[in-house]
């Protein structure tokens, strides 16, 4: 007997801890690397004879998750001896706290030695000797919205709904098509870049045609993602114009019938519901009619059709407006994976939540703790001395953290603060670009951080969790909170 059962679903179900003599298989294993989760304590405490584990990411490059997975493969280390033997750290201070701050890893060979015994093993799909066909990626060009240029400059226009063009009442008074009316406002630098996002895709005329093109040019399955749920319905009424059977995978619906059973059907999948599992190797051509702003949805949506069982090469068709916002978060999507983002320690109290927020949002960031004498040598290196003293220390960090050699100078980017005010804050960035072409690393991405549009960043891009984090860690409240409650923890 089989049975199969979803994660969310296991902890609602109370009979499988009474199973014996059975072998459990867990799908996408990552999903329980947080034991502390009901769906981790929840299969944890199942006791079948066998364990097999198969995940793509078992741990996202984070060796410090694996400990609920070994604990399953019958390796019951305590998890205070699997971070003393493989996980390095070092005590900080942040808060007026004292915590635990992951440095690196040790021992990483006799890890992977030990799961071996366990019965597992990493390795890539070559190193397993599964051969995959090849993939294919073709960029669909198309302009944006005759009325991105004019959003992008005036931060606002209305929408007309009905045609996507720009909006006007048909009478004096309330007219009869007021329904259709569609706002955008980017007063803010979130706001803005949504829209810009939007008037590529789901406001453009031209990218409708693109894909219209695309589908009358086969009669293969095609997998289609997408963000919003008016794409979806737009797209949906073009594939049944043209008599194609759709199905749909979002958080709303999941109907899968025609993928299943017609050769010829288009498949609707929103990031959030589809990106990250799924088997759809009965297809092998992916349409991305808009991009991810998260970078493990957008690399793991490639391997919805690319993984075992698919036998013929794979196709990504990417709709992409050039010039536009959308070739910026192509680039985010590119650079989120290698990149490491160095950011100056400034305020310890509010910069402790800048680095989860940045890497809850795919970056890889990290709050340098260099901020001493010797920065400030190093700075007196780089900058006048007639600059400020933040200045100093904040160069200097940067500058004696890239010339320590523990960093790639060609996968690594600095960030900075731009307020845009009449402050020499204002000139940080031109301050590290300076030394950075003095010390002969022309090539380091320099990101402006600002809120009004000051400098645009190639490769990067805000969400609205990083921005929420980013705002209370420069809020004056957080740090009346931590000085008040920083006596009690003593």
């Amino acid at each position: 007997m089989i049975g199969v059962i979803n994660y969310e679903l296991t902890f609602r179900r109370n009979v499988l801890k009474t199973l014996t003599g059975f072998t459990l298989m867990l799908d996408e294993s990552s999903l329980i690397q947080n034991e502390n989760a009901k769906r981790s304590k929840f299969i944890l405490g199942l006791k079948p004879d066998n364990v097999i584990l198969l995940s793509g990411t078992p741990t996202g490059g984070k060796y410090e998750n694996l400990w609920s997975q070994c604990q399953l493969l019958g390796w019951k280390i305590s998890k205070e001896l699997f971070w003393k033997q493989y996980i390095q750290t070092e005590w900080v201070e942040t808060d007026g706290f004292w915590r635990k701050q992951i440095t690196g890893y040790k021992n990483v060979d006799r890890l992977k030695m030990k799961l071996a015994e366990h019965g597992a093993v990493f390795m890539t799909t070559e190193q397993a000797g599964i051969s995959l066909p090849k993939r294919n990626w073709i960029k669909v060009k198309t302009r944006p919205s005759p009325l991105y240029w004019k959003f992008w400059n005036d931060r606002y226009v209305a929408i007309d709904s009905a045609n996507l063009g720009e909006f006007e009442l048909d009478a004096d008074f309330y007219g009869s098509n007021a329904h259709c009316e569609r706002e955008l406002i980017g007063d803010t630098s979130l706001t803005r870049r949504l829209y810009a996002r939007q008037l590529c895709g789901l406001y453009n005329p031209a990218r409708y045609e693109a894909f219209r093109d695309l589908v009358n040019s086969t009669e293969d399955r095609l997998i289609v993602f997408y963000n919003f749920t008016e794409e979806m319905e737009r797209l949906k009424g073009i594939a049944k114009g043209l008599n194609r059977p759709v199905s749909v995978l979002s958080g709303e619906e999941k109907n899968l019938d025609a993928y299943r059973y017609q050769h010829n059907s288009i498949t609707f999948i929103q990031y959030q519901a589809g990106a990250m599992g799924g088997n759809f190797q009965l297809a092998n051509k992916i349409i991305y009619f808009s991009l991810p702003q998260g970078s493990e949805l957008w690399e793991q949506s490639q391997k919805r059709i690319h993984r075992l069982g698919q036998e013929r090469p794979c196709f990504y068709y990417l709709m992409i407006c050039p010039g536009t916002v959308e070739e910026d978060i192509l680039s985010t999507l590119e650079m989120r994976k290698d990149y490491t983002i160095l950011c100056p320690q400034m305020s310890p109290i509010h910069f402790s939540l800048i680095e989860p927020a940045f890497q809850e949002a795919g970056y890889k960031l990290e709050v340098l703790k260099n901020d001493n004498k010797h920065a400030v040598d190093m700075g007196l290196k780089y900058v006048n001395n007639d600059a400020c003293y933040p200045s100093l220390m904040v160069v200097g960090q940067i500058m004696d953290a890239l010339l320590s050699g523990k960093y790639d100078l060609n996968k690594v980017a600095v960030i900075m603060t731009q307020t845009g005010g009449g402050c020499r804050a204002t000139n940080y960035v031109g301050f590290i670009r300076r030394a950075l072409e003095k010390a002969g690393m022309p090539q380091i991405p320099v990101i402006s951080l600002n809120a009004n549009g000051m400098e645009t960043n190639p490769g990067f891009s805000y969400s609205p969790q990083m921005l929420a984090s980013l705002a209370i860690s420069s809020c004056a409240v957080y740090t009346v909170c931590v000085l008040m409650n920083r006596p009690k923890a003593l």
